[in-house]
């Protein structure tokens, strides 16, 4: 009778930690180094989407900067990527290359109370 008590409250209780988890979104940008041409700075930030798409768990979390410490850190995904080229001239008037890698992604929160 006293394991029968104990694994119906066990289960309860696991039931309430999962239920109270709630799914967050986020957006950030990720810039590359300055390059002289366009094609090497696109090139530079797909390859950066693609490593980036690849990461789980505690890798993502560092790479994000989420710092919500009740992030459930395995449920971290990528959701969208997009890369972009941003030209602009230094200072003697060269023009220069950057490429910005938009991501969107989304985590569970653990006993969030929203």
């Amino acid at each position: 009778m006293k394991k029968l008590i104990l694994m119906t409250a066990l289960t309860l209780s696991l039931q309430s930690f999962a239920a109270s988890a709630t799914q967050i979104s986020g957006n950030t940008d990720i810039y590359t180094g300055v390059t002289e041409s366009r094609a090497e700075a696109y090139e530079t930030g797909v390859n950066i989407l693609q490593q980036v798409k690849l990461l789980t768990g505690n890798q993502a979390y560092k790479k994000l900067n989420i710092v919500n410490t009740s992030t459930v850190r395995s449920s971290i995904r990528i959701n969208d990527g997009r890369v972009y080229v941003d030209e602009f001239a230094d200072a003697t008037g060269s023009l220069k290359y950057q490429a910005k890698v938009k991501l969107n992604y989304s985590y569970k929160e653990a006993g969030s109370n929203r």
